[in-house]
């Protein structure tokens, strides 16, 4: 199953379904969180949990990473509740528990599919002058380019996947491809 998601996000990215594309790649952590930690029965725990040890820690600023936000396990959870649940791709800073992650303005990017792609994030404390001193005034900015925050996510899920298959066992279900079914049934014929 996990590989029909991602196979499902890359081909909602190249036709620029940007919220398709994000809100199947905000469920990816969900399983590979229950793969991970079978024995758990916190969502949100295995969640984070796999998320920052496969990506999370990734996305720190080396030399900042108590001081600047970043997309932590608890961030993208946020984000994953709000979006998934009641349609808001926002995060809502209050329910977060890392300082330096309560952001005060999340903004997602959309762009295009290029030849030769070079996607960024950025994130920010705003400072003002008081005279003629630097005065911080704590207001966090994060920046989110979805493409990005999808191949991310995939990338990291799909690598762990094939290395863990085994461990994917509790997916029960049937997905019937009635063109394939049709298309054999004519070639039988």
């Amino acid at each position: 199953m996990v590989d029909l998601i991602i196979k499902d996000i890359e081909c909602a990215l190249d036709n620029n379904a940007f919220l398709s594309a994000l809100s199947l790649s905000l469920m990816l952590p969900d399983i590979c969180g229950k793969a991970k930690y079978p024995k758990e029965n916190n969502n949100k725990k295995r969640y984070i949990w796999w998320y920052d040890e496969y990506v999370g820690k990734y996305e720190k600023c080396p030399g900042y990473e108590d001081k600047y936000p970043y997309l932590s396990g608890e961030v993208i959870y946020n984000l994953r509740c709000n979006f998934l649940h009641q349609g808001n791709p926002n995060i809502e800073k209050d329910r977060l528990n890392q300082e330096c992650c309560k952001i005060d303005e999340f903004i997602l990017e959309t762009e295009k599919k290029k030849d030769f792609n070079v996607l960024i994030d950025s994130s920010g404390i705003t400072s003002t002058y008081c005279g003629n001193q630097k005065v911080n005034t704590g207001y966090k900015t994060y920046r989110v380019n979805v493409r990005r925050l999808c191949f991310i996510i995939t990338a990291n899920a799909r690598t762990y996947y094939e290395k863990n298959k085994d461990l994917f066992n509790f997916f029960n279900y049937r997905l019937i491809d009635k063109d394939k079914k049709y298309k054999e049934i004519r070639i039988i014929k």
